[in-house]
This record gives structure tokens, sequence and C-alpha cells, in this order.
């Protein structure tokens, strides 16, 4: 593996892990602020507003070890699906509530770090930026 695919793969997986904390991080908190009972609308930019407004200090600590434009799109978009998704959805299970936003979260913040890996990919065409 050539030294510029390695340090890809690092900044890949360290842009991975920021915008899974985010994404858990922000689906805990709006899914505790939001009330349950509102409306899916309201509850969805209420928990993308939240989402926004705690990125922005999770992509500041991130940037600090990757860059500042490196993980900015990875965890601004974690962090708002992550709201979106933790107001919206409907948990089976009520009981470790706070725990399955975390995991949900961490889900959302995993899922957009793979579609902006394959969309940076795909725009690249497979080819290293150096």
């Amino acid at each position: 593996m050539t030294t510029l695919a390695r340090r890809r793969w690092l900044y890949f997986v360290g842009d991975s892990i920021a915008s899974v904390c985010t994404g858990a991080l922000v689906a805990a908190a709006a899914g505790s602020i939001v009330p349950v009972e509102w409306p899916h609308w309201p509850a969805m930019l209420a928990g993308m507003a939240t989402g926004m407004i705690l990125s922005v200090p999770c992509w500041l600590a991130a940037g600090l070890l990757l860059g500042m434009i490196e993980p900015m799109i990875q965890i601004m978009l974690g962090g708002m699906v992550a709201g979106m998704v933790a107001t919206m959805v409907d948990l089976p299970y009520a009981d470790p509530r706070l725990w399955a936003l975390v995991v949900l979260g961490a889900q959302c913040g995993l899922g957009t770090s793979l579609v902006v890996a394959g969309a940076d990919f795909a725009l690249r065409r497979g080819e290293h930026s150096g």
C-alpha cells in the first residue's frame, strides 16, 4: 500500500470515528430534548436544528486532529441525520431509551460516513488525489 493510499485510509477511519461519535451524541441529546408527543414534522425540524448546533463543537474538536475541512461534511451531515431520526423514531423498548438512541445515532453517523466516502470515491473515479 502506498503512502498516499495509507494516509487516505487513516483519514477515512478518523472521519468515520468522528462521525459515529457525533451521531451518538446528537441522537442522545435530540431524543432527550424533543418531546415524544410532537408531530413528526416539527420534531424532525427541531432534531435537525439540534443536530446542526451540536455538530459544530464536535467538528471543531475533530478538526484539531483531522484538519478543519476533511471531516466537516461527514460530521455535519451525520449530526443532522441523527437528530432527525432520533426525534422521529418510535422506539418499541422505552426502558433503555437513551442507549437505544446512542446506538441509533452511531448507526446514522456510520451510514453518512460511508455514503460520503462512496460519493468521494465515485467523483474521483477511484483515483487518489495528491
